[in-house]
Parts: structure tokens; C-alpha cells; sequence
């Protein structure tokens, strides 16, 4: 071997569409940060994460050791190029190493017999096992069966045709001990415009949530890094920083702990020194909400807080191990994150062991109601590595799984002459002991409207009107929802194709869906966009796009419908719905085209209503003279669309991706105007029950 041994280590995404997995490749690049500092002039250690250029430079300059992480959307990438890497280079030895791995030693050996060109798995924690294992690798001269013979801690790997799995390896208990790949300019490269930086403060998670990997053991003791190297990568990073104005923070609980708010002081220097980051993607904890909510405030709101129950059914969290805070604890956080401009979210999963229809309806209307602005609503995946995933779970619970391809996650790649075609597959419960196939559909279909109706508050105007009456913006949005077959056939449609690929992208087999999807003719039709396309985002960008008129429309008139029904209908009623329909409509019509400026004439003060964010009794905004309300985006709002546009596109599938990742609210119009006027009282014997005025959202 050479003096200098060549490591690569790969966080590879799929790039064909949009870039997939667009943080940067933190995870290796504290492997790599860790090996060189340990190892010394012994390796040259480079990172990748896009395949074209892996592919390059293994063919320009072959390496000794290339790892690979293994994530539920790379590994089929990863494993394509290492094969052919393992063909064309028979003494590179591959690692790889990552949480998209079985837990039970059968599952295990049948993994690693499938993937022969994998030499060793590195299980669980990285830095010190791939670390060890490359300083074996040098010690015995690249002798694979000398090295195996020797054990290297935390390995999996087939000797004679058995599997040995050693000893896991010391977790890192101070995380500031790994050099932190961004100072020490590893990550360098990667400062593209297109990628989003990522930190880690803390590693582990004390929940032990069965559909998660870290739900196990292992990974129950938290073990955190010192604030001043976060500091220290967060001025790294802002100085350099282009393109994405966000941050990802890989922390499982982020706030939850002192050192977080330590942190946040960081992010809000380098905010005033630098405008970045103005929006943080992280799990906020899980409890200690007064010092989430702390945290939320120190950095001005730029992450959203989230109240992920996934179920709020008692026997579905016993069958997971889950505890979640109450009700009222949810509306707490709602309440108090408005009140500092921090946007709030909740994940459901569906499909969770003892879940039913109606317990996924019920906890739907929980957290709307409760106030969260932001519902994310899953299906269930069985993640290897999780007990969820056990053979035991499987059985108890009477689990029904399919398996449909990933979002964005597959392409044609090259290597040298060759083309390679990779896709990534996901296996989704879709169906259990308490809940039926017909059943999962209709939930389907109704987080459809949650998305379109509810998500991004899209229509907020009707949500403070809703809460002037006391009507349930649940009741509100199932009813819309029932009246779906008296929509306009436009939006007819997209419920109808909705449903329909919702259970033709279900195949029985992963290997008969790989076998289709990897034909030179089908994977073409995923990169286009025709097949592979996350549903929700699909349909809701293409409603909000393409059918805005519609969803106001429907929107509107089951608003008034609802209202009759519940004996809240006046003229000024009338005359107030039908301004809010403008209004809505010239915030958010055609709402990439940044240089539009829409005019309408408003007898409320619909800026004024606005800043409230539609709050209390709007008779008492009424004006005497009707008000010239002109809409258009700020020179900051068009910049960060063109930003939007620039990193995921305009095409349908680069629609969907921004609505995906931004919070849309963002994005509209801003409602201006210089007239003064005055606010006269109208209909004051209306048989209403006015409540304080309040931030709702």
C-alpha cells in the first residue's frame, strides 16, 4: 500500500431530480474529522456526496477504505457504487455503516450475504470503530482475513460463510473530542449554494419510541458536545454561507436541555452578525416545553415547535412505549409559541399498532384544534433497526406492509462507461389488526385535506372568523372534506387520482418493485416525474398552484354553509366573507410572480385584520370610506422565492419540494396602504359570544 492510505467516505443523495438529501454530509465528515486527527499523515481522507464526483476520483485515483453511510434513502446508491467499485478495485476495502441495518442476527446475516461487496458493517456509533478498524486495515497490511481474525470492535462481517459481530466499541461520551469537520475544512466543498449546513450538539435520545431507531437502548444516555464548538462551527458557517438562508440541527430533543439555550445565544449572534440562519429544521423536545419555548425565543422564532404525538390514543401509545404531554399542554405551546412569532407543528403517524380510523381522526382534531398551524401526517415505515420492525411486532400487532418507492430518491448515474440505474425503496404498514386497508385510504384521503386546507394557513382569514364563533376548525375542515364529491371537477379529480395512486404505488415485493423500477425505460418515468412522486406535496402543489381559485371557492361556500347551519349568518357575515376571498386570493394568487402588484378596494380594514392575524369581532373593523389596498412582495420575500426557485425548480415536482420544506405563510403578498380611515360599529345586536382578541393562527 502507499505511504498515504486513501480513505472516502460517502454520504452519497440521488440528484437527478433535485438534490434529495440536501444537508451536508455531517455524519462522515466527523468520521473522517475523527480518523485524521487519530490517524495523522497515515491516510488522506476526502468526504463526498455526490456520486458524480465520487465516481471520478475512484477511477482517477483508486482509494484503499471507501465507507459509505446507510440511510433508508442512499443505501441503494451507496451499494451500487460500491459494487462496481469492489469489481474495478478487488483490494479497496468497503465500510459501510448507518442505521438502515436489522437488529436481529438473522436479519443481519442475510443482509450482509445479499451485499458481498461490503467487507465490514460498522453497527451503531462511528467515529471510534471506523477509526480502529483503519488502523488495523494499516497494521496488517490490508489483510482482510488477518484483520477479521483480529475482531475490530463494533464490526459486523461474513467470515466462512458465518457472521461475526464483535463487541460494540465505547460510546463517545464528550462529544468536542471529534474535531469538528467544518473548521478543520473538510466540509468545505460543500459550501455549493445547494446544500444546508447541519450541526449535531447532542447525540441519543430517553424515549424509547418503537418505530425509531434511537427508541433503543443503546441510545438512551445523551451525550452532548461543549457549547463553544457550536460557536465556534456556527461562525464557520455564517461566514461562508450562501444560497439556503436555513440550519439543520440533528439533535432528536432539541431545548430540552441547559446547554441548548447556551446555544441558541450562539445562533442569535451569528443571526445579527450575519442574517443566517432565518429558519432552523430540528425536533424540538419532546418535554421541558418552558425552556423549548425559551429557546424558541432567544433565536426569534426561526424553528418551528413541534408537538409530535404521533397518536394521541391511549392504546396506540402503550403498544409504541410512547408517553406524550396533554392536551392542554399542546395548546399551551401553541398559544405561547404565536405569542413569540415561532411557528408550531405535530407529526401523526398512521397506522401505528392499535391505531383505527377514528383514533387518527380523533388526534387530528386534537392538535388542530389545540392551535398547531403545521399538521405532518405519516404512514407508517418499518424501519430496519427498529423494534418495530422485529419479526415479534410484526406478528403481535397482525402488521400488513407494502413497499413503494422514495420520493426523489432514484436515478441513472455513471460510472466510467457504465450506466447505473439506483432506486430506493421504503416498507409502509398499511393496514393491521385494528385497522383495514379501506380504512388506511380514507385516512389518507382526509390528511390530503388537511394538508390543502389547513397546513401552511392557507386560509387563516377563515380560521379567525371560526374562532369568533366558537366553531371547531376541525368540525370545519371535516366537513369541507365530506362535501369533496360536490367539488369543482378540477379538484374533483385531484381527490380521485389522489386515492388511486395512493394504492397503485404499493407493491406486494421489493424485489419485483426494484426489478420494475430499475428498467431503463421506468426509471426515466420516476426522474420525470410521472411516477415516485411523494403524493401529499404532489397534490397540494398542484392544488395551490394550479387550483387556488378552486380551493377558495370551496373553502368559501362550505364556510358560509357551515356558518347557516350553526346559526351565524348575517349581512355583514356575508359582506365579510366575500372581502376575505378577495383578500386571500391576492396574497396568494400566482405567488412566485414576485413582480406582481394587485389592487382591490376593502370596506374592512383588511390590513389591520391582517396584522391581528384576524382575531376578535371583525365588525369592529369596518370602515366608513371604502380602503385601496394594494398587495405585493417585499424585495427580501422575492429574493428568498428566487432563492426557493433557484435550489428545487418550478417544475411540479420542484413545487412540491418548496412547499415541503418553507413555511409558506411566508411567502404572500403583503397587504399595504397610506389612506387613513375610521372604524365605525356595525350590527351591534348581533346574537354573537365575542371573545377577548388573541393571535390565532
Amino acid at each position: 500500500m502507499p505511504d498515504k492510505v486513501r480513505v472516502y467516505l460517502c454520504d452519497l443523495t440521488h440528484d437527478n431530480q433535485t438534490v434529495a438529501s440536501n444537508a451536508f454530509p455531517f455524519g462522515v465528515g466527523t468520521i473522517g474529522s475523527y480518523a485524521a486527527q487519530k490517524l495523522g499523515d497515515r491516510v488522506e481522507i476526502k468526504v463526498f456526496k455526490y456520486q458524480s464526483a465520487l465516481a471520478e476520483s475512484v477511477l482517477k485515483a483508486p482509494p484503499g477504505v471507501v465507507g459509505f453511510s446507510d440511510y433508508i434513502w442512499n443505501f441503494d446508491l451507496g451499494y451500487s457504487m460500491a459494487r462496481r467499485i469492489k469489481e474495478r478495485f478487488p483490494e479497496t476495502v468497503i465500510v459501510f455503516g448507518g442505521p438502515n441495518y436489522p437488529t436481529e442476527y438473522s436479519e443481519q446475516a442475510r443482509f450482509l450475504r445479499m451485499h458481498g461487496a461490503i467487507d465490514f458493517f460498522v453497527y451503531k456509533e462511528g467515529e471510534l470503530a471506523f477509526t480502529q478498524l483503519v488502523q488495523r486495515l494499516i497494521a496488517l497490511d490490508f489483510d482482510l482475513a488477518a484483520v477479521k481474525e483480529s475482531v475490530p470492535p463494533s464490526c459486523h462481517f461474513i467470515l466462512d460463510s458465518a457472521l461475526v459481530t464483535a463487541p460494540l466499541a465505547d460510546r463517545i461520551k464528550d462529544l468536542t473530542i471529534i474535531p469538528s469537520p467544518y473548521t478543520t475544512g473538510l466540509l468545505d466543498a460543500f459550501f455549493d449554494g445547494k446544500l444546508m449546513p447541519l450541526l449535531q450538539t447532542n447525540r441519543g435520545c430517553p424515549f424509547a419510541c418503537t418505530f425509531c431507531v434511537e427508541g433503543l437502548d443503546y441510545y438512551n444516555k445523551i451525550n452532548h458536545s461543549q457549547v463553544e464548538r457550536a460557536a465556534a462551527e456556527l461562525e464557520y458557517i455564517g461566514s461562508r454561507i450562501k444560497g439556503t438562508r436555513d440550519l439543520f440541527i440533528a439533535d432528536s430533543n432539541f431545548g430540552m436541555y441547559p446547554e441548548d439555550l447556551e446555544t441558541c445565544r450562539e445562533i442569535a449572534r451569528v443571526q445579527k452578525k450575519y442574517g443566517w440562519p432565518e429558519y432552523i429544521h430540528v425536533a424540538t423536545g419532546k418535554n421541558q416545553k418552558e425552556r423549548v419555548l425559551k429557546a424558541a425565543e432567544i433565536i426569534h422564532g426561526a424553528l418551528r415547535l413541534s408537538a409530535s404525538v404521533q397518536s394521541l390514543d391511549d392504546r396506540v401509545l402503550e403498544n409504541i412505549k410512547r408517553k406524550n404531554i396533554s392536551a392542554d399542554q399542546i395548546m399551551e405551546v401553541a398559544n405561547r409559541a404565536n405569542a413569540i412569532g415561532s411557528n408550531t407543528y405535530s407529526e401523526i403517524i398512521l397506522c401505528l399498532p392499535g391505531d383505527t380510523k377514528e383514533a387518527h381522526f380523533k388526534t387530528i382534531k386534537t392538535v388542530i384544534d389545540a392551535g398547531l398551524n403545521f399538521v405532518r401526517l405519516f404512514t407508517l415505515m418499518l424501519l430496519p433497526g427498529t423494534e418495530m420492525a422485529s419479526k415479534e411486532s410484526r406478528e403481535q400487532y397482525g402488521m400488513v406492509s407494502k413497499f413503494r418507492v422514495l420520493p426523489r430518491c432514484f436515478g441513472s448515474y455513471s460510472f466510467g462507461s457504465e450506466l447505473v440505474h439506483s432506486v430506493e425503496i421504503e416498507e409502509v404498514c398499511v393496514a393491521n389488526n385494528t385497522m383495514s386497508f379501506e380504512d388506511y385510504l380514507d385516512c389518507r384521503l382526509f390528511d390530503l385535506s388537511v394538508e390543502v386546507f389547513y397546513n401552511d394557513a392557507i386560509f387563516q382569514e377563515l380560521l379567525g372568523l371560526l374562532k369568533f364563533f366558537r366553531v371547531s376548525t376541525f368540525d370545519w375542515l371535516l366537513f369541507i372534506h365530506e362535501q369533496r364529491l360536490h367539488f369543482p371537477a378540477a379538484l374533483r379529480r385531484t381527490y380521485d387520482e389522489f386515492r388511486r395512486e395512493t394504492a397503485s404505488e404499493l407493491w406486494n415485493s421489493r424485489e419485483e418493485l426494484e426489478a420494475f423500477a430499475k428498467q431503463p425505460d421506468i426509471i426515466r418515468k420516476y426522474i420525470c416525474g410521472e411516477l415516485g412522486s411523494n403524493l401529499i406535496f404532489k397534490y397540494k402543489a398542484e392544488s395551490f398552484f394550479k387550483r387556488l381559485s378552486d380551493l377558495n371557492e370551496v373553502a368559501y361556500r362550505y364556510t358560509a354553509e357551515l356558518l347557516k347551519q350553526r346559526g351565524h349568518w348575517a349581512t355583514w357575515v356575508e359582506s365579510y366573507l366575500d372581502e376575505l376571498k378577495r383578500f386571500s386570493a391576492a396574497r396568494k394568487d400566482k405567488i412566485l410572480e414576485t413582480d406582481e402588484i394587485i389592487h382591490d378596494r376593502f370596506s374592512f380594514d383588511m390590513k389591520a385584520l391582517c396584522d391581528r392575524e384576524f382575531s376578535g369581532d371583525p365588525r369592529a373593523f369596518r370602515i366608513q370610506e371604502s380602503l385601496d389596498i394594494y398587495f405585493a412582495h417585499t424585495e427580501q420575500q422575492a429574493a428568498n422565492i428566487r432563492n426557493h426557485v433557484n435550489q428545487y425548480g418550478n417544475t411540479p415536482i420542484g413545487l412540491a419540494r418548496i412547499l415541503s420544506k418553507i413555511h409558506v405563510k411566508k411567502m404572500y403578498r403583503i397587504p399595504q396602504y397610506t389612506s387613513s380611515h375610521a372604524v365605525i360599529d356595525d350590527d351591534p345586536g348581533l346574537n354573537v359570544m365575542p371573545i377577548s382578541p388573541g393571535t390565532y393562527q
